[in-house]
């Protein structure tokens, strides 16, 4: 599981880089729904963040990317799509919206890469 992602800011500059801590520990069903989604925390801000994969929560999906995180933080929501490398890394793509998870703060997709530790 993703626990931990470095990827720029949309508001800073592009070479400055942010680290979020996520802790991924409940995999239950996802309400209304036949598939497991995995619950955790933001460990930095400690909101609850929900993942789960791309195919079991959109069917048909050609995204390209295996995984889906969201986490909604009081004025800004990260959604991250990504692939698994390996036993401890994983790399994909963050879109950033306002606080209400629905609406873009811009169109730009912004690559990042996390390790578990």
């Amino acid at each position: 599981m993703l626990e931990r992602a470095t990827h720029p800011r949309h508001w800073q500059r592009l070479r400055d880089t942010y680290t979020d801590h996520y802790n991924l520990s409940t995999i239950q069903q996802a309400t209304g729904h036949s598939y497991n989604v995995v619950f955790g925390t933001n460990s930095d801000l400690g909101n609850s963040v929900i993942a789960g994969r791309v195919q079991d929560i959109d069917p048909g999906s050609t995204s390209g990317y295996e995984f889906a995180l969201l986490d909604p933080e009081s004025s800004l929501c990260e959604f991250f799509a990504f692939n698994v490398g390996g036993a401890s890394s994983a790399s994909g793509l963050v879109l950033f919206f306002y606080g209400d998870c629905q609406t873009p703060v811009s169109g730009t997709l912004y690559n990042f890469s996390g390790i578990k530790y």
